[in-house]
């Protein structure tokens, strides 16, 4: 009787754990499909990585030359503000010689003004003791 039983249990829990069994292939079956599907999105990541890496080179090449860059504009910008001093010191000097050129003008004006009428009292005087005529 035991035997018996026995089977009878088997074949009860057999057909119980029939569809069971049945949910748990289904299950495997999706869970293949899954992982398929993760596979194909592992390489789309792995293509979008070595794009990236590729854009990160390209990235750091760009930044090597805007380095680069970037050092000759901060000469450039040392080359400009000393032409701007010596813009700024020359333009004090020319305005220096354009107030000592006026300056000597007016001087010089003056001078031949006193030299014009130094040599009218000369001509005069000359004319008086009469040696020059009128």
């Amino acid at each position: 009787m035991d035997m018996e039983l026995r089977e009878m249990l088997t074949d009860i829990i057999s057909e119980q754990i029939k569809p069971v069994c049945q949910r748990l292939d289904k299950m495997d079956e999706r869970l293949d499909g899954m992982d398929k599907r993760f596979e194909t999105i592992d390489k789309r990541f792995e293509k979008i990585d070595e794009r990236l890496d590729g854009m990160d080179k390209r990235f750091e090449t760009i930044n090597e030359r805007l380095d680069g860059m970037d050092k000759r504009f901060e000469k450039l910008e040392g080359t400009v503000s000393s032409i701007r001093a010596r813009q700024s010191r020359d333009s004090r000097k020319l305005s220096d010689l354009q107030l000592d050129v006026k300056v000597s003008e007016r001087n010089i004006r003056r001078d031949i003004y006193h030299l014009n009428d130094e040599m009218d009292t000369v001509i005069e005087v000359l004319r008086q003791q009469g040696m020059i005529p009128r």
